[in-house]
């Protein structure tokens, strides 16, 4: 055993005094922890407190007061009834209307939940910095942008309790971009499940009632074969074969910017899709039945080997500077340039891919490939990128009635003018 005994407290602090020599240990006291809110049928006063009052002429009124939970504050708030005269009351009287109060109150109900002591800003915050950074890079700067942009400026000052389902019904009517439109259904969707997440609870079936879209969908651009080829044959350097990729195995922009050369089986001519890249970090592809193997022909497959040279390894399509693509960088420099110079519409990476699902089903490839092939979810998916390219249900036109020819054709209702010029009213 230690020699050092406890001697005294001085001034807040314990001192050993050691017997062998004149020095001495102070050790400070750990400091106390604040204790956390309990629950409220553990709390003294809860039953309330009856606060009595004469007034001037002798009558007696009397209030019940008790202590409330301020929701997005540690510190509780007194809450209390209205005054009543209490003159002719007994005492049995006046301990039931005690009783009554508290009980409408809820404030002594051991089931009753303890408000959050935190304000969604700060547990957004929080989450930000503890958990967002668990979702694929893609997923982040999206999700950092709802919170900052939509999330804390209409729920920051709100506790989690407060953001209710009729309360998130009536802030979606006044969401709007940041030009001024209304958004999207979709991205309405987009933002709510963000709310979801940081809450960590889901609203009920149909408890959210997101409003209809009013502009109508926007025509979304499927090139044609003969658009595809003047494309590839506009480009040049590596992006004649990041062009040529895209529309030949469908794969997403960031599954071909993320491509490795230890990916590619140049003997058996297939591609190992397993790998995205976004934001310069790669990262697992979109879904999991993204990760497939896509066949490739023999020429495409040589054209890449010509491309890599002696490199063995590595990301596959590197710029002049040998970086990875730059997603942005492709569209602006490169992409929007040439079709600008062949006259053709203005569209994005990704219309490459649905040029790729409608030439599969043309050629007659079941739906099922198409499907694996292109690491679709489900059959809808892609028959909603089919469904983009003009023409792709022309074989089925002589399985259609057709009784135009036969009816002969129709000149319509007779123009009539109409007379706009006011016309004067007898009073």
């Amino acid at each position: 055993m230690s020699d050092i005994v406890l001697s005294r407290v001085v001034e807040g602090q314990f001192v050993f005094d050691d017997p062998v020599g004149p020095a001495r240990a102070t050790i400070n006291p750990a400091p106390v922890p604040i204790r956390k809110r309990k629950n409220v049928s553990y709390r003294s006063g809860q039953s309330g407190t009856i606060n009595v009052r004469s007034t001037k002429d002798g009558r007696k009124m009397a209030r019940i007061r008790y202590w409330q939970d301020v929701p997005g504050q540690h510190a509780r708030r007194r809450a209390s009834s209205e005054w009543r005269d209490i003159t002719d009351w007994t005492e049995a009287a006046l301990k039931l209307w005690q009783t009554q109060v508290i009980a409408r109150a809820g404030v002594h109900d051991p089931l009753k939940p303890i408000p959050s002591e935190e304000v969604f800003s700060v547990i957004a915050n929080r989450w930000i910095d503890e958990l967002l950074p668990r979702y694929k890079p893609s997923c982040r700067e999206t999700m950092a942008m709802h919170v900052s942009r939509y999330l804390v400026p209409a729920f920051g000052t709100q506790a989690p309790e407060e953001i209710t389902g009729p309360v998130v019904n009536k802030w979606l009517g006044s969401v709007r971009l940041q030009d001024g439109r209304a958004p999207s259904k979709s991205t309405l969707k987009h933002i709510v499940s963000t709310l979801q997440v940081i809450l960590g609870r889901t609203f009920a079936k149909r408890e959210i009632r997101y409003p209809a879209n009013a502009t109508p969908a926007k025509r979304v651009y499927c090139p044609t074969d003969t658009d595809v080829l003047s494309i590839i044959r506009e480009a040049t350097g590596v992006y004649r074969l990041l062009f040529a990729l895209a529309a030949s195995t469908g794969m997403r922009a960031g599954e071909l910017y993320g491509l490795h050369l230890e990916d590619i089986d140049f003997t058996r001519g297939c591609i190992f899709v397993r790998q995205s890249l976004s934001l310069g970090q790669l990262q697992a592809p979109k879904t999991e039945r993204s990760v497939r193997y896509i066949t490739i022909t023999p020429e495409l497959t040589e054209a890449i080997r010509e491309y890599a040279g002696t490199r063995t390894s590595g990301i596959v399509l590197l710029n002049s500077e040998g970086n990875p693509l730059h997603h942005a960088n492709v569209l602006h420099r490169y992409l929007h340039p040439v079709l600008r110079a062949l006259s053709l519409p203005q569209f994005g990476m990704h219309a490459f891919r649905h040029y790729s699902v409608s030439f599969c089903v043309r050629a007659g490839m079941s739906f099922d490939d198409v499907r694996m092939r292109h690491g679709h979810g489900s059959e809808e998916i892609m028959r909603r990128y089919l469904h983009l390219a003009p023409g792709h249900d022309r074989r089925i036109l002589g399985q259609i009635p057709n009784l135009v020819p036969n009816v002969g054709p129709n000149d319509g209702p007779k123009a009539t003018r109409v007379n706009l010029e006011p016309v004067a009213i007898a009073v």
